[in-house]
């Protein structure tokens, strides 16, 4: 039994309708991206499983910032709020949703 060979481009490519033709064939979905070689399964993008120990402090980082979210607010509400204090607890809040965002990042989530 002899099977056409999927057009290639001269820089070793699949064409994208010969891509999309390939993973239908092969029953898993092709993730687009910016570059045409770049177009891997979806499958090999799945995110990876957090380690307990990242999970812990992730919570972690989530109490330490919605404490710091209370304390703001706490201090807004005072008739004459304390402006550098506020900054100063959003600028900590600010780190600790970024650390969250990188790690979270890590781990394809």
């Amino acid at each position: 039994m002899h099977t056409a060979a999927a057009p290639i481009s001269e820089g070793g490519e699949l064409s994208q309708g010969a891509a999309s033709e390939t993973a239908k064939v092969l029953s898993f979905p092709i993730v687009e991206t910016s570059s045409p070689a770049e177009k891997v399964p979806a499958v090999a993008r799945a995110p990876k499983k957090i380690p307990e120990g990242t999970q812990s402090h992730l919570k972690e980082l989530t109490r330490r910032h919605a404490a710091l979210d209370e304390q703001v607010k706490q201090l807004e509400r005072e008739r004459a709020p304390d402006s550098l204090a506020v900054q100063a607890l959003k600028k900590k809040k600010l780190a600790l949703k970024e650390e969250m965002r990188r790690l979270k990042a890590q781990y394809g989530r």
